[in-house]
């Protein structure tokens, strides 16, 4: 006979079969599962979260465009009433408060009511800019128009 050696995980009986005995462990009393009250507490706390940014942020919206209306309003400061004046001075209030209740919530970044208050400001900075350039525009067309009418006839 010739002794064959045999090598390792050859044939069928190499790795041995371990069963389970079926015991299954509980985790009822593990320090890590959360009872159902904290789970609850944790979705409300959650829910109230998300309530409140849905609440400030319908507010930036509805303050943010109340003061680009006033910017677009070509009522001259004259003609204004005081009523109209105190609407324009509450806005503008309202816009502060809001970005000082922003930059006091610990769920957001440092700055972001400053920052968002600063970005509605560079757009009424763009939207001035360009009422300026629109001005400007028709000026230099009536300065043209005037000249042109000016010069004596030969």
């Amino acid at each position: 006979m010739v002794n064959q050696e045999r090598l390792p995980f050859e044939g069928e009986d190499v790795a041995p079969q371990i069963k389970n005995k079926g015991l299954k462990i509980s985790n009822a009393n593990s320090k890590f599962t959360k009872a159902a009250s904290e789970k609850n507490d944790f979705e409300q706390l959650a829910g109230d979260l998300i309530a409140q940014k849905d609440n400030r942020n319908k507010k930036t919206v509805e303050f943010g465009t109340q003061f680009i209306s006033f910017l677009k309003d070509k009522t001259i400061d004259q003609n204004k009433s005081t009523l109209s004046r105190n609407i324009e001075k509450d806005i503008c209030n309202k816009l502060v408060v809001l970005s000082l209740e922003i930059n006091s919530d610990d769920t957001e970044l440092e700055g972001m009511g400053s920052a968002a208050m600063i970005n509605l400001l560079f757009k009424t900075v763009l939207m001035q800019r360009d009422s300026i350039n629109e001005l400007d525009y028709k000026v230099s067309k009536l300065e043209k128009l005037l000249s042109s009418s000016e010069k004596p006839k030969v």
